[in-house]
């Protein structure tokens, strides 16, 4: 059985609702039981976006007055997280007539051959940090999930993270007191159904993108891999796409399966 995704130092601070995957399976959405902001990384991606929804929904549900600040990161080598986070975030504010607090932004500057990644955690954390202390966050939203079967999505040139196979390094996420993890354990399949059950799939879905593909090749980010690549040349990530979600439109990923 896999632990709580709400840290102890959270649980004693915040609301915590079960959201009901199917008969068996949940996640954990905890907001601060008095006023206190939060943040919630938001990349325009399927997964940060339902969390930005459920962070959203709960905190207007309890009412204590809590302000949740979207964070995004632009990755300059290709640029298009901005629009698709302001996307997302309009969209869910519309959705559940609210408003969240400014839009914290920084660069990441991954279009310089120099800049390593080690350098891109260093500047990650260095932001992330600032963002806690200055706007004083309880903790900040995360909406990292688990990874498909292999089987299910076997990997491209542009490989799965596979340190989400690993549950030793899993499990150190939860050591991260001022983070939360809500869909550490669940892969697309459960966003998938999330996204079915909540009523997101014509109203918030298609506003994500989840697509990697370079620049040029995909119009400016209009495009995805299922809309110019032969099949079985998709990027890793339309692929873990197309698991969680083509049962629900199909006509979106073109025959994959």
């Amino acid at each position: 059985m896999n632990p709580s995704t709400v840290t102890p130092f959270l649980q004693e601070k915040c609301h915590i609702d079960k959201i009901y995957i199917d008969d068996n399976d949940f996640i954990e959405i905890a907001v601060p039981n008095y006023r206190k902001d939060i943040g919630t990384m938001v990349s325009g991606g399927v997964d940060s976006a339902l969390v930005a929804y459920l962070l959203a929904y709960t905190v207007k549900k309890y009412n204590t007055g809590t302000k949740i600040f979207p964070i995004t990161t632009e990755f300059m080598a290709r640029p298009c997280n901005i629009k698709g986070a302001y996307n997302v975030l309009r969209t869910i504010e519309n959705l559940l007539d609210m408003q969240f607090g400014q839009h914290l932004i920084f660069p990441t500057p991954n279009h310089l051959e120099d800049v390593t990644d080690e350098d891109k955690k260093r500047l990650f954390s260095l932001n992330i940090d600032e963002y806690r202390s200055r706007y004083h966050l309880l903790f900040i939203g995360n909406g990292l999930t688990a990874n498909p079967p292999i089987e299910e999505v076997p990997d491209t040139n542009f490989v799965r993270q596979v340190e989400r196979d690993d549950r030793e390094q899993v499990l150190k996420k939860l050591n991260q007191k001022t983070t939360q993890f809500p869909l550490l354990f669940s892969d697309k399949k459960a966003v998938g159904k999330l996204y079915k059950k909540l009523g997101l799939i014509d109203t918030l879905f298609p506003v994500t993108r989840s697509c990697e593909a370079e620049t040029e090749e995909s119009k400016n980010h209009t495009l995805t891999c299922f809309d110019f690549k032969p099949k079985g040349d998709e990027c890793w990530w339309c692929r873990e796409r197309a698991y969680g979600f083509q049962e629900y439109k199909p006509e979106l990923f073109n025959g994959y399966n």
